[in-house]
């Protein structure tokens, strides 16, 4: 939402161009990069092209997040009414491998399944994603896979994020040729591929300044054990607190790796070691 705010207010419109969004999105080094870059595989020749000559008439608008309840709006018949809203997808519960949706009009100025298509993008804030890219995650964005469209649909140029924003280091990459593990041959879909790693302004640099800010947000996001078996009573002390936290802990044995939830197993681990 920031990144598009401020492409807006550096044109002075309320609709900025793909590019312009992107631009604003992602570091220098990497927008540098995706204006040369050829998508990680095509549908037919003639959009194996570059980035910015590919989307150079596409527009988008948003000023607002709706979350869906049924995955049936993610088709290609649903997707333009959220442009005429200025609304971005929160995907349903249980998603099909994309978890935020931006719809964007790829040419012209008329709105219809035949002029919109998106960005697909997928959260992790799971530590275990961090610089490298996961091309298993990027392929299982497939637009049929997740029925944006059926059967004999002819679908536009797409793009494919994943943020891995637990990652403790950062990184962009733009999926270039050079880094392909599968064959560029003919697809049913044209897709161009990018991995952003970390919350951090060198990822984003719409962070700027507020990158303990983000950190709390995502911190939010994430399961809060301690939270859950920690005493807030202020009038006791640190020792009758840990005492309370691991009687509760003990409560939900196998929930979590801190010892106090294996303290019935604690015996028998010693008797299998002996």
């Amino acid at each position: 939402m920031a990144a598009r705010d401020k492409a807006a207010r550096m044109k002075g419109t309320r609709d900025v161009s793909l590019c312009e969004f992107l631009e604003a999105l992602m570091p220098d080094f990497a927008y540098a990069q995706l204006k040369h870059a050829l998508p990680f595989h095509y549908r037919t020749a003639e959009e194996n092209k570059p980035f910015t000559k590919v989307f150079e008439d596409s527009r988008l608008w948003f000023n607002h997040v709706i979350k869906i309840q049924d995955l049936k709006m993610l088709s290609s018949h649903e997707l333009w009414k959220f442009m005429t809203r200025g609304a971005i997808i929160m995907c349903a519960d249980h998603q099909r491998a994309v978890d935020i949706v931006i719809p964007f009009c790829y040419s012209g100025d008329v709105l219809s399944r035949k002029t919109v298509s998106a960005i697909f993008i997928q959260v992790k804030n799971d530590h275990t994603f961090g610089p490298t890219t996961d091309y298993t995650l990027l392929h299982a964005i497939d637009p049929f896979t997740i029925e944006v469209y059926k059967g004999e649909e002819t679908p536009l140029p797409c793009i494919r994020m994943v943020f891995a924003l637990a990652s403790k280091a950062s990184a962009v990459h733009i999926v270039k040729p050079a880094d392909r593990t599968t064959s560029r041959s003919s697809k049913r879909f044209t897709a161009y591929d990018m991995w952003f790693a970390g919350i951090w302004p060198e990822t984003f640099p719409i962070v700027g300044n507020e990158r303990e800010e983000y950190q709390v947000i995502l911190q939010r996001s994430m399961p809060d054990q301690k939270s859950a078996y920690a005493d807030s009573d202020p009038n006791t002390g640190d020792q009758v607190k840990e005492a309370r936290e691991n009687i509760r802990r003990n409560l939900t044995p196998l929930c979590a790796i801190q010892p106090a939830h294996h303290a019935k197993y604690r015996r028998l681990e010693e008797m299998a070691a002996q």
